[in-house]
């Protein structure tokens, strides 16, 4: 069964189904067209992430899970890079291969103190359950990787968190595509838009940057910033990914973004690709 998948970080603020609880928002939509499903999730949250204050308390979303009647359809495990320490919105977009499983689409969010929270949202259209159908999804086993690898989320070293992961730092070029956007005025500073591209039916897709900056009174985020686990055949296509990369303000004029993926076969991909950072007001006054 072939599945398409994509995802799509942006801000929207209407036609959605909507939930409340603690502090984010979650707004929600699907719509069924022949066999194919289109879903959105949209995540508003006050994140508060690591900062120099000391007593911060950070809050922010760690995983995001879509299923429907147990089967898996999407998987990714964030970083708090994909938040900032204002009030943020991002969009979790994707569209997968559906005969009748069901008709509500499932939600778990997972946030950073480990508490999960689930929202269901029915499926505009839905042809209903389907007896008949063999669903490939159900061998689709995801990773927690905070449980499984909870080292990689402390790496500084892309070199180092690659090989955490997959457990060589390096990995076939010129497999996986990397295109930038060009540069957006209105994304906050050092925050790079870029769209992701590849034939290889990928296992997991993950997506690394390095933190150049150099402040001695604040930790280093951490390299990873992203793991997609891909159920079976899905088509590696994610649009308008968004990330923070972070330097030095007018020192370090760009930042490398590395993305690397596994096959079923156990075979690595990587590409490498330059993100040019923008020296903002602040920094040349």
């Amino acid at each position: 069964m072939n599945k398409y998948i994509l995802i799509l970080f942006l801000i929207t603020t209407h036609l959605f189904a909507s939930s409340q609880v603690n502090l984010v928002e979650v707004k929600m939509k699907a719509k069924q067209v022949n066999n194919i499903v289109k879903a959105k999730i949209l995540i508003t949250g006050d994140f508060r992430v690591p900062s120099v204050l000391k007593n911060n308390e950070n809050y922010f979303i760690t995983r995001v899970m879509a299923t429907i009647d147990g089967d898996i359809v999407y998987d990714i495990s964030l970083s708090h890079t994909f938040q900032s320490s204002r009030r943020l919105q991002f969009v979790l977009k994707f569209n997968f291969l559906y005969k009748g499983r069901g008709n509500t689409l499932t939600f778990t969010l997972t946030d950073n103190k480990g508490k999960q929270f689930q929202y269901n949202i029915k499926i505009k259209n839905s042809l209903g359950k389907n007896d008949k159908l063999n669903s490939q999804t159900k061998i689709f086993k995801p990773i927690d990787y905070r449980k499984e690898n909870p080292k990689l989320w402390e790496y500084t070293n892309t070199n180092k968190a690659i090989k955490a992961l997959y457990g060589i730092s390096k990995g076939t070029s010129n497999v996986i595509n990397i295109n930038l956007d060009e540069y957006d005025s209105s994304l906050r500073a050092y925050h790079v838009r870029f769209n992701i591209h590849s034939k290889i039916k990928m296992k997991t897709i993950a997506i690394f940057s390095d933190d150049l900056t150099n402040f001695p009174d604040r930790k280093k985020s951490p390299s990873i910033r992203a793991i997609i686990s891909l159920p079976e055949n899905t088509t590696v296509d994610f649009l308008s990914f968004n990330i923070l990369t972070l330097g030095t303000c007018c020192v370090d004029w760009s930042v490398p973004i590395t993305i690397v993926g596994v096959d079923k076969d156990g075979h690595v991909y990587q590409t490498v690709m330059d993100a040019t950072l923008y020296c903002s007001a602040d920094c040349e006054t």
